[in-house]
């Protein structure tokens, strides 16, 4: 039965919310479970996850094939965030969310998983590791059930359980105490086990697609055993009748979300993929290679949709029939410039790929809001930047896993390096931010990065300038990847220089890395006012960019492309300051914006405003 504590909010059945309490007592794969088992059963329900997360969410989306959102009552106030939850459901059967750390975690600061149950109305499931208890369990449970009120409790999954005679020893042990049921367990099983890393569980599918499909048949398996007559009530079953459609651009194969923001449903595609890409996404080195490569594809392939809306603004070059890189405003009808005379708003290339994949959904919808269309591309593999693109969004993932071949691929190296010089904006955050830097610090004693790859024949010394080992290099530093974490936590800026400057207001987000920056010879750590450069009209060689020189980007390799401007590229400086201490945060330079910090910008819609207006300029 359910247990309802006294102040407990009742509502028509819409979803339930999975707390542990802990980290590590299994909670994300539970929510898998609960989310195959709903689909299994024909209930259109949609996946979120509490706080701010890149990786779990990405799990959900494996399984529900709809995105998963973040809930977070630091970003969002609980009134916006409850109604954005209710419009979001409106005609779905429910929501099922995943919880934070602990049930009580950060209920200090009103932003825990007990709070966010509190504020949406949710019933509880509580997802507790069973290795080495039985009856004990139901202590466990009846603490967490009565430190507070205001929740219900619909139940109890028990992970890694030894043997069914295990989990029918807490069952026994819940209901002779009156407590919430045991509605299922996931027992220990080798094939359910999810890799982790660094900062977090590794990605959906990296480890391949033969352990991908076990660890479905497995989770479907026990899934089958839970006690679906007492989940199902929690959900209810209204009609659905939102879809998904392809929108590929006819101009270079590009897959694009245009204006304006709804919710998107991607949904997977046999054969997708750029034509540029090797062996068509599943090569070796692709980034679309396998089971996760596929929910990318995905992303990249399925169109956002929504009701019809109007956006401004015109992309600053399109590709022509020849090819070459133009400007919409030098003539008259240029092929791309409008589509049926509405004018073509501006376009941002957004890196995705098993590199670069740490994105909020809310902040590609809200740049949509902003009349920016989206272009997916991926720097590990593909050769040039979408064509049309008027500005760069390189967000967070694992690019030091994948140094070597980031900067194997010259082409792409010198497009976004190019593109940098040229003053374009260009957003980056955490790992976005290491691409543009020279790359991984070389070990003196054994000439390795931090992830244990070779990247120079001279141990400890700087690598050349356009040797493989170099990233883009317009952050004129090297990063080097540590054993511990270097910050973890919410953060709250204000833009000092660069694209953001003047913008009104803050802008939220939060600070998760294990990388630092360092000098190329001294090794120790930099900040933007200790980085070289020439100011703006200085002159000399600008070594730390690469050198001077045009060059060109949009287009492939060897074919005619525009001619991008070689501007002066100024020092960099402090691109915001922290509200809390003014420290400075990231830096700015040129057209460049680039920090640690992963930006939720719903929290302040002026940040994706201005973005959008420069890309128009």
């Amino acid at each position: 039965m359910t247990v309802d504590r006294p102040g407990s909010s009742s509502s028509s059945p819409r979803g339930l919310l999975v707390a542990g309490a802990g980290s590590g007592s299994g909670k994300t794969l539970a929510t898998l479970a609960l989310l195959a088992g709903l689909k299994a059963r024909g209930l259109d329900v949609l996946p979120y996850k509490c706080g701010p997360d890149f990786i779990d969410p990405r799990h959900h989306e494996r399984v529900a094939l709809t995105p998963s959102r973040n809930l977070d009552l630091h970003f969002t106030p609980p009134d916006r965030l409850r109604k954005d939850f209710d419009r979001e459901l409106s005609v779905r059967a429910g929501a099922v969310v995943e919880g934070v750390m602990g049930l009580f975690d950060g209920l200090a600061g009103g932003r825990s998983t007990f709070d966010l149950a509190r504020v949406l109305g949710l019933p509880v499931v509580l997802v507790l590791s069973a290795r080495g208890m039985a009856e004990t369990a139901a202590a466990l449970v009846r603490g967490l059930v009565f430190f507070r009120g205001g929740v219900s409790f619909a139940g109890v999954i028990a992970t890694r359980t030894g043997s069914p005679r295990h989990g029918e020893m807490i069952a026994r042990a819940l209901e002779e105490e009156g407590l919430p049921p045991l509605l299922g367990v996931l027992p220990r099983d080798a094939h359910l086990e999810l890799p982790e890393r660094y900062l977090g569980l590794a990605a959906p599918g990296e480890e391949g697609e033969e352990k991908e499909r076990l660890f479905f048949e497995r989770l479907r398996e026990h899934a089958q055993g839970f006690r679906w007559e007492k989940i199902l009530p929690l959900f209810s079953l209204p009609p659905s009748d939102r879809s998904a459609s392809s929108s590929p651009d006819t101009l270079s194969g590009t897959h694009i979300l245009s204006p304006p923001v709804s919710e998107s449903i991607p949904s997977p595609q046999k054969g997708a993929g750029k034509e540029s890409r090797r062996e068509k996404g599943e090569g070796e080195g692709s980034a679309l290679r396998g089971p996760w490569g596929a929910f990318f594809s995905s992303l990249r392939d399925r169109a956002l949709s929504g009701p019809p809306g109007e956006s401004e603004g015109e992309p600053s070059f399109h590709l022509s029939e020849e090819g070459r890189g133009e400007n919409p405003g030098r003539g008259e009808g240029r092929e791309g410039a409008r589509r049926g005379g509405v004018p073509r708003p501006p376009r941002l290339a957004v890196a995705l790929d098993r590199a670069f994949w740490f994105y909020y959904h809310e902040n590609w919808e809200e740049l949509r809001r902003a009349g920016i269309e989206l272009a997916f591309f991926s720097p590990l593999d593909d050769t040039c930047l979408p064509a049309g693109t008027s500005g760069l969004y390189l967000g967070g993932g694992y690019p030091e896993r994948y140094a070597r071949e980031l900067s194997g691929n010259r082409s792409m190296v010198e497009a976004v390096r190019d593109f940098c010089r040229a003053g374009r904006p260009v957003y980056a955050e955490c790992g976005g931010m290491l691409y543009l830097t020279r790359g991984p610090q070389v070990d003196a004693s054994s000439g390795k990065d931090g992830e244990g790859r070779g990247l120079s024949q001279g141990a400890g010394e700087p690598l050349p300038e356009d040797s493989p080992g170099d990233l883009v290099g317009i952050l004129p530093v090297r990063y080097r990847l540590g054993e511990r974490l270097r910050r973890l936590g919410y953060s709250e800026v204000e833009a000092v220089s660069g694209l953001f400057a003047g913008v009104p207001g803050s802008l939220r987000g939060h600070l998760f890395h294990y990388t630092d920056l360092v000098d190329d010879l001294t090794g120790e750590g930099r900040g933007p006012q200790d980085l070289p450069g020439r100011r703006e009209g200085s002159g000399g060689d600008d070594r730390e960019n690469g050198g001077g020189g045009h060059d060109t980007t949009g287009t492939p390799a060897n074919s005619p492309r525009e001619i991008l401007p070689d501007r002066p590229v100024p020092r960099p400086e402090p691109a915001f300051r922290h509200t809390a201490d003014g420290r400075p945060e990231g830096f700015a330079r040129g057209g460049v914006v680039a920090s640690y910090m992963h930006a939720f910008f719903p929290t302040n819609p002026l940040f994706a405003a201005r973005l959008a207006e420069r890309l128009r300029s």
